[in-house]
């Protein structure tokens, strides 16, 4: 298992989004496989209060580093890693979560 990530977005669609993008149309038989290594991350309202408090400008980031903080994630993947310099999971971008995961 690569471990537990943390999806970027809303109701964790971003990273199929991500994917889809990358892989140009093969993304549902990758997220298919990758969903067999990786744990979603949920979120919850103490998560939420938390994000309030962390040292991101952006409440939306914030709010996924929370989640990616309760689940233990690994990484954050998402298209904008530089809005997650002061996160404190590592955020990953697409790509560099493929090249990641495949190794």
């Amino acid at each position: 298992m690569l471990g537990r990530i943390a999806w970027r977005g809303g109701r964790g669609l971003a990273l199929a989004d991500n994917c889809a993008y990358l892989l140009k149309g093969g993304g549902r038989p990758f997220l298919e496989r990758l969903l067999r290594l990786v744990e979603v991350a949920p979120g919850a309202t103490a998560d939420a209060r938390r994000a309030l408090n962390l040292p991101l400008p952006d409440v939306e980031d914030a709010f996924q580093a929370a989640a990616a903080l309760a689940w233990h994630a690994d990484v954050i993947v998402t298209r904008n890693v530089t809005d997650y310099r002061r996160s404190p999971v590592r955020a990953l971008s697409p790509a560099a979560f493929l090249k990641h995961a495949a190794t």
